[in-house]
């Protein structure tokens, strides 16, 4: 099954130590990752089962000292990085739902078997929901390394060179049947992605005209049948995001692995060169030179009957982003603002008195200077958005 993408959970740089202090809980926080972070570094209690897991699972001495430190970075899960005496450290990710633990320890530990860059998963709890963290533990190794956004511009070409390496190493593991690693499915692994692509389609339609939409909907079906006959299916991370792949001297380590799972190789690669590339034309191909050097049992003439699917859907998602983006955005609305003076948000029109009507001519004017700027930004993702779609409809009908 073809996972929707999702942004990483896990950020390798870490922030200050914590002080065990009393304070927020973390069930209160919501989905928020950064929100959940902030209460349980004032959770005593949570902490306290953090340092308790960690001794118990890897037997650590009962006096070693243990510190604490918070990612600056990450999404949903809040993740803590315990520190020894030595230096060393663990990684504690604390996840919100049972079915994310069981794929992040699974496809973890199936992966490392495979001797693929990834991190050990060492232990993980399912009492620990119960517990103060009412989060499911899982305790992974801490990879050292610089995540690829973080990547000088002028390093990028040896950085990629790593990138590639991993992913080839990924994709050289292949299997007749498409799905996750414990399971698969017979059916084509395109009719179970297809879904997610129109689902972002769908997301358009309030951008684009219906007949606009259906268009794309049915050249998305046409190009995704040439794709329905793969007779075997490539291991793939599923969650191809700069920070997820961490640098180091020797080479690339690969994190954030649930998502992991055997479908078309072509998505990792898209997502590869739009969201580390870029539009640098060498480095896109000095990538695609060192992948299909390194790549086992993926050729490139299969990699390029695939890729006119991949490429139109992540220029979708690019549009449905903004699209998204819009609909959640802060800021007045279009429109608002004319004749919503100061005295008429208070006592109304006749209520103004001159010193009223002074405010309100200098309120006026700050909302149709505002207006305009609003008017402007709109115009200009409108027209992003209109550039995303067109370079869509251009790979759904080379």
């Amino acid at each position: 099954m073809a996972p929707a993408e999702s942004p990483p959970s896990q950020a390798p740089s870490p922030g200050t130590p914590s002080s065990a202090t009393p304070g927020a809980s973390l069930a209160s926080t919501g989905g928020s990752g950064r929100a959940a972070k902030r209460a349980l570094a004032g959770d005593a209690a949570a902490l306290d089962w953090v340092q308790r897991f960690v001794r118990r699972r890897l037997d650590l001495p009962a006096d070693e000292v243990l510190q604490l430190h918070f990612p600056v970075l990450g999404h949903r899960t809040p993740i803590v990085f315990v520190e020894r005496p030595s230096g060393s450290r663990i990684v504690v990710k604390l996840l919100p739902g049972l079915a994310l633990l069981y794929r992040s320890a699974s496809v973890g530990r199936r992966l490392h078997a495979l001797g693929l860059p990834v991190p050990r998963v060492y232990d993980w709890s399912l009492s620990s929901r119960a517990g103060p963290t009412k989060r499911f533990a899982l305790l992974e190794e801490f990879l050292p390394g610089t995540p690829y956004n973080h990547v000088p511009h002028e390093d990028r070409d040896a950085a990629l060179v790593h990138v590639a390496d991993a992913l080839a190493a990924f994709h050289s593991h292949r299997r007749r049947k498409q799905g996750w690693l414990s399971w698969s499915r017979r059916r084509p692994y395109v009719d179970e992605y297809m879904p997610h692509c129109l689902a972002r389609v769908k997301r358009l339609e309030r951008a684009l005209s219906a007949d606009r939409a259906a268009r794309l909907e049915r050249a998305f079906r046409e190009r995704g049948a040439a794709l329905r006959q793969r007779t075997s299916y490539e291991l793939i991370h599923g969650h191809v995001y700069k920070n997820n792949f961490l640098l180091h001297d020797d080479g690339c380590w690969v994190i954030d692995l649930a998502g992991a799972h055997y479908g078309d190789g072509a998505r990792d690669i898209v997502r590869a060169l739009g969201r580390m590339c870029g539009d640098d034309d060498g480095l896109r191909e000095g990538f695609l030179r060192r992948y299909f050097e390194r790549v086992e049992g993926f050729s490139r003439d299969a990699y390029e009957q695939q890729r006119p699917f991949y490429q139109a859907d992540y220029f979708i998602g690019r549009a449905a982003g903004l699209v998204r983006d819009k609909r959640h955005g802060a800021g007045p609305k279009l429109g608002e603002g004319a004749g919503n003076t100061a005295s008429e948000r208070t006592a109304g029109p006749a209520a103004a008195t001159g010193a009223d009507r002074g405010q309100d001519a200098a309120v006026g004017q700050d909302a149709a200077v505002g207006r305009d700027a609003a008017v402007g930004r709109e115009g200009a993702k409108a027209d992003v958005l209109e550039q995303f779609v067109r370079a869509a409809e251009e790979q759904l009908v080379s």
